[in-house]
C-alpha cells in the first residue's frame, strides 16, 4: 500500500468512529421491586370470588322479584274473573305478595347480600276473648285472625254502633285501623285509630299511637311517623311500645 492509501485509510477509520452515536450505560446494578406473584394470585382469587357470591345474590333477588310480579299479576286477573265470595280472599293474598315485593325492591336496591325473609303465613296475634265480649266483637276478632280483614271491618263497625259508650267501641275501632292497615289503606286506618282516643276508658290508646307511626312509615311519610313515634313516649311514657318506637325512630333516623 502506498503511503498516501495509507494515510487515507486512516482517516477514514478516524471519521466513521468520530460519527458513530454515543451508546448510553446500561446500570447493571438498578433492581427491579420483587413482586410476589403468588400473594397477588391469591388476593384477585378471593376478590374474584366475592364478586361471584354477591353477583349471584342479586340475581337472585331480581330472580325473585320477577316471579313475585308475575304472581301478582296472576292474581290481580283471577280477582276480575272470580265470584264475590273468593274476591276478599284473593285480595289478602295481593296484600301480601305486595308486601313482599316492596322489602325484596328495597333489597335489590341496597345490592344487600343477604335475602330478606317473609313469612306471609304469619298472623298477628290476637288476644283471647273475654268471656262477655259481644257476639260481633268474636266474629271480628275471628275474622281478622284469618285474615277476612272486610269481614271484620264489618263486625267491629256493629260493635261500634251498638255498644258506642261500652269498652267494646274503642277496642273495635282499634282492630278496625289494624284491618285498614293489613289490607293497605293507610288513611283510613290512621282515622281509625284516632276514634279510639276519643274515649277515656281505653287500653287501646298506646297501641293506636304506635300503629299511626307504622302506617305513616308504609305511606313513605318519614318526618310525619317520626313525630308520631316520639308521641309514644311523650303522651305514654310507661307504655311497653315506647322501646318500640325507639327502635323505629333509630332506623329512620340512620337513613
Amino acid at each position: 500500500m502506498t503511503p498516501i492509501l495509507a494515510v487515507l485509510a486512516l482517516v477514514s477509520a478516524m471519521t466513521l468512529v468520530s460519527c458513530a452515536p454515543n451508546q448510553p450505560m446500561r446500570n447493571r446494578d438498578a433492581m427491579l421491586p420483587e413482586v410476589d406473584v403468588l400473594q397477588l394470585k391469591e388476593n384477585g382469587d378471593v376478590a374474584l370470588k366475592l364478586a361471584q357470591q354477591c353477583r349471584a345474590s342479586i340475581d337472585d333477588l331480581n330472580l325473585r322479584v320477577t316471579q313475585l310480579e308475575r304472581a301478582v299479576a296472576q292474581l290481580t286477573t283471577a280477582v276480575q274473573s272470580q265470584p264475590i265470595a273468593q274476591v276478599e280472599e284473593l285480595q289478602n293474598q295481593l296484600t301480601v305478595l305486595r308486601e313482599e315485593l316492596v322489602i325484596l325492591r328495597k333489597a335489590v336496591a341496597d345490592k344487600s347480600a343477604t335475602v330478606p325473609t317473609f313469612n306471609p303465613a304469619f298472623k298477628k296475634k290476637v288476644p283471647e276473648v273475654e268471656a262477655n265480649a259481644p257476639d260481633e266483637y268474636r266474629k271480628g276478632l275471628a275474622s281478622f285472625q284469618n285474615k277476612s280483614y272486610s269481614e271484620a271491618i264489618s263486625s267491629f263497625d256493629i260493635v261500634t254502633a251498638k255498644f258506642a259508650e261500652g269498652r267494646w267501641a274503642p277496642d273495635s275501632w282499634y282492630w278496625i285501623g289494624e284491618s285498614y292497615e293489613a289490607l293497605g289503606d293507610y288513611s283510613r286506618a290512621i282515622a281509625a285509630f284516632q276514634k279510639v282516643f276519643t274515649y277515656s276508658n281505653t287500653e287501646k290508646a298506646d297501641d293506636s299511637q304506635f300503629q299511626i307511626g307504622n302506617c305513616y312509615v308504609k305511606m313513605g311519610d318519614r318526618q310525619r311517623a317520626v313525630v308520631e313515634y316520639k308521641k309514644v313516649e311523650e303522651l305514654f311514657p310507661e307504655s311497653e311500645y315506647v322501646p318500640k318506637a325507639h327502635a323505629e325512630l333509630q332506623k329512620l333516623q340512620s337513613k
